[in-house]
């Protein structure tokens, strides 16, 4: 059995009790892979952003389509019975939701993400 290049025994320490350390180069690396392990966070916020968007949509659709109760089922109801202001209440209720779902997700990321500059690149 071969051991991995990153590790090699201790030079000084008695032979054969198993101790391993991790040679220079590997810390370095390590060292260096944890300063920058951070990169992808924003992108990642991005794709949590997004996700909560459809999340929100896909959830009214399964309870339009198949559900007795919630806001989707609730809208089916109104279409179906021409009661157009509680329709159109629980299109805004839906609304509302969404920018506060959305607040509350930004407010995460502005926390998380409290070192991170946007420079507009992307």
């Amino acid at each position: 059995m071969q051991l991995s290049k990153q590790f090699q025994p201790r030079i000084g320490v008695g032979a054969g009790d198993g101790d391993w350390e991790l040679r220079g180069d590997d810390q370095h690396r390590r060292r260096r892979a944890a300063r920058h392990r951070h990169r992808g966070s924003p992108k990642a916020f991005a794709g949590f952003r997004l996700s909560l968007s459809l999340s929100l949509i896909l959830m009214v659709f399964a309870e339009l389509v198949g559900s007795s109760n919630g806001i989707g089922y609730e809208m089916s109801n109104a279409s179906n019975s021409f009661d157009m202001t509680f329709l159109w209440s629980t299109i805004v209720l839906l609304g509302i939701l969404g920018y506060l779902l959305n607040a509350l997700l930004g407010g995460a990321e502005r926390l998380v993400l409290s070192w991170h500059t946007d420079k507009g690149q992307d």
